[in-house]
């Protein structure tokens, strides 16, 4: 543990440990990962959701956001009464809660320990308005931390060692999770 902590930058504390031994929970390093993973994210959660702003391009039936003037002029006449417009929206499904609600629910159906249960359903609920999407070792070098999201860190690299490890495992032919 004391080298995924420095090499990850974990920041685990012998009090977290010392928290995990004290609920009686099974000694399997899955286990305690899960555990590390579910208390940090929702420790940061409580503070308060991450959103951020997402540009989405959709077809609507009246002028909102910027028209998109290239896609629009090759309509066909029959849809020309919808506008092609991009749209900026300050919203929670961003692909760093993806990231967190497809770990979550990963790790949800490979616990077995009640305790790790009750922490990741809790936050499956607070991700209930999130897309559900499948993720790749490509989507984790896609997040960049700023200001706004830094204190998601640490879960972001539980995330990613809860799921690495799972995806090195496919890679000799056992579980598939990426």
């Amino acid at each position: 543990m004391k080298m995924l902590n420095v090499s990850y930058g974990l920041n685990i504390y012998d009090v977290d440990l010392a928290t995990f031994k004290s609920l009686k929970a099974p000694r399997d390093i899955f286990e305690v990962l899960v555990f590390l993973y579910a208390k940090s994210l929702w420790e940061e959660i409580l503070k308060g959701h991450h959103r951020e702003y997402v540009q989405r391009v959709s077809e609507e039936k009246f002028l909102r956001g910027k028209l998109l003037v290239g896609r629009q002029i090759l309509k066909l006449p029959h849809k020309m009464h919808e506008f092609t417009v991009e749209i900026h929206e300050f919203t929670q499904d961003n692909l760093l809660n993806q990231i967190f609600y497809f770990t979550t629910r990963f790790a949800f159906s490979k616990t077995r320990w009640e305790g790790n249960k009750r922490l990741l359903e809790s936050l499956m609920l607070v991700f209930a308005d999130v897309a559900p999407k499948r993720i790749t070792p490509r989507d984790f070098e896609r997040v960049h931390f700023t200001r706004l999201n830094e204190r998601f860190r640490k879960p972001f690299n539980l995330a990613k060692i809860i799921l690495g490890s799972i995806a090195e495992g496919a890679d000799r032919g056992h579980e598939r999770a990426l």
